[in-house]
C-alpha cells in the first residue's frame, strides 16, 4: 500500500531548490567582484574596500 506521497516530486523540488541556491551564490560572487572592481576604479585603498561609508563618500564626491 502506498502513502500517496510523491517522492519524485519531492526530489524534483529539492533539485530545483539547490539550483536556485547555486545561482544565488554565483550572483553574490559576481556582485562582490563587480564591487571590488568599482572600488578599484574609484581609487579606494584596499584597506578601505568593503567599507560602505567610505564607498558612499567617494561616490558622492564623484557623481
Amino acid at each position: 500500500m502506498t502513502s500517496g506521497f510523491n517522492y519524485e516530486l519531492l526530489v524534483n523540488d529539492l533539485t530545483a531548490e539547490r539550483g536556485y541556491l547555486e545561482r544565488a551564490e554565483r550572483l553574490c560572487r559576481l556582485a562582490k567582484k563587480e564591487r571590488i572592481l568599482r572600488e578599484q576604479e574609484l581609487g579606494i585603498p584596499e584597506w578601505m574596500r568593503g567599507s560602505v561609508p567610505a564607498y558612499v563618500r567617494k561616490i558622492s564626491a564623484n557623481p
